[in-house]
């Protein structure tokens, strides 16, 4: 097994933002909640979630470039489907709030539920068995 080179500085701060980005979820979901799902607030929940995803997808990508994760995970993640296809259900969901939030709302959503399917992977590849 190889070591992991080092975390740069990029890294780390790609990690805070992503930190950042999810202290705002609680403001956004209590103005989200305390409106009925508005367009306004809809749309900035939207945005709130996109923030993190943007963070998270960055941060991957340093990562992988970084040469910092393992390179059976790397292979393992691969092109990382779910981290894109939420970024751009998250803008979907974004520029529809103004119009349709109800839409907007089953977007987001559709993005938790791709989140909460297992994703076996890593486990695949670094199970039992693939040392």
């Amino acid at each position: 097994m190889q070591a992991a080179r080092g975390v740069n500085g990029a890294i780390l701060w790609a990690n805070m933002t992503l930190l950042f980005c999810h202290s705002l979820m609680p403001f956004s979901t209590a103005w989200l909640s305390g409106t009925h799902f508005a367009q306004a607030p809809t749309a900035f929940y939207g945005m709130t979630l996109l923030a993190p995803a943007t963070a998270y997808y960055a941060l991957y990508r340093l990562l992988l470039v970084s040469g910092a994760l393992e390179p059976r995970v790397a292979e393992a993640i691969g092109k990382d489907w779910k981290g894109r296809s939420s970024l751009a259900l998250y803008a979907a969901g974004v520029a529809t709030s103004l119009v349709l939030p109800s839409l907007a709302i089953a977007l987001y959503v559709l993005v938790a539920v791709l989140w909460i399917i297992p994703d076996r992977r890593i486990e695949r590849e670094l199970g039992p068995g693939h040392d």
